[in-house]
Parts: C-alpha cells; sequence; structure tokens
C-alpha cells in the first residue's frame, strides 16, 4: 500500500482523477462566487452614481428623482450631469432662471410679498433667540433682568 498523497489544499486524493474533479468543482464554486460579487458590485456603483446624479440634480434646482432619467452609461460626475442638465433641464421643469408665474400681482406687490416674509423669518428668528435665552434663566431676576433687556432692544 503506498502512502496517501495530497493536493495544493491539503485534502487527501483517494483515487487517481478525484485531485482534478476537486480542483473543477472548486473552479465552478469560485466562478459562480466571482460573477455574484460582479452583479453586487455593479448594483452598488449604479446605487452610488444615482446618488451623487441626485445631489448633483438638487444642486441645480431639479428633483432629485430625476435621476432615474439619466443614461446610466453616462459618467456621474458633476460636469457631466450639469451638462446634461442643460440639454434636457427643459423637460424636468428646469428653467433659465427667470421667474415665469402666472400672477395678477404688480412687480411692486411682488416685491412687497417678499419684504414680509423677510421679516417674518426675522421675527421667528427674535423669538426664538429669545425662548431660547428664557430656557437658560435659572431664576425670577434673570427672567426680570432678560425682560428689561428684550424691551430696551425691541422698543414697540
Amino acid at each position: 500500500m503506498s502512502a496517501p498523497q495530497f493536493d495544493a489544499d491539503g485534502n487527501q486524493i483517494t483515487e487517481e482523477g478525484d485531485g482534478i474533479k476537486a480542483l473543477r468543482k472548486q473552479f465552478k464554486a469560485q466562478a459562480a462566487q466571482i460573477s455574484q460579487l460582479q452583479e453586487e458590485l455593479k448594483t452598488a456603483q449604479t446605487q452610488a452614481n444615482r446618488g451623487s446624479v441626485a445631489d448633483v440634480l438638487a444642486a441645480h434646482g431639479l428633483d432629485p428623482r430625476v435621476a432615474k432619467f439619466y443614461p446610466t452609461d453616462k459618467p456621474s460626475t458633476a460636469d457631466a450631469v450639469a451638462e446634461w442638465i442643460d440639454e434636457n433641464g427643459d423637460l424636468f421643469g428646469k428653467s433659465d432662471g427667470t421667474r415665469q408665474t402666472s400672477t395678477t400681482l404688480s412687480p411692486v406687490e411682488i416685491e412687497g410679498y417678499e419684504i414680509i416674509k423677510k421679516i417674518g423669518a426675522a421675527e421667528a428668528h427674535t423669538e426664538m433667540d429669545f425662548k431660547s435665552r428664557l430656557d437658560a434663566c435659572k431664576d425670577e431676576a434673570e427672567v426680570m433682568a432678560l425682560l428689561a433687556q428684550f424691551g430696551q432692544e425691541h422698543s414697540f
């Protein structure tokens, strides 16, 4: 009886053709695994590209959901996406920067409305600032000092 023989992986070869059969089986398993990993990589790259395309679209004022219409064969660099937006942006509601709204308001009324929005935002900021300062007060004396200070800063 001869000494047992082993293949490169340390597996014992019991018959003449077993080593080759085991290698073929291992090769097929690895080929299937490589194919699966390539598919996963392709999916991950597609998702990553869609994310970067969506970011560029949002930066250009378009809905990020438009990314699903971006061609997969094009690179997802910011310049390539911007070029695609220039070519196709009007299909997705990208304007040239001019205001194209149908309104019956005059330009003066529109300007007044914008000013009112800015005043409202400023008032909200002041109110939140006061609330945060009030929350930080530890006793009645600090609250009274804050009220006095607020009354002097914002006289009505």
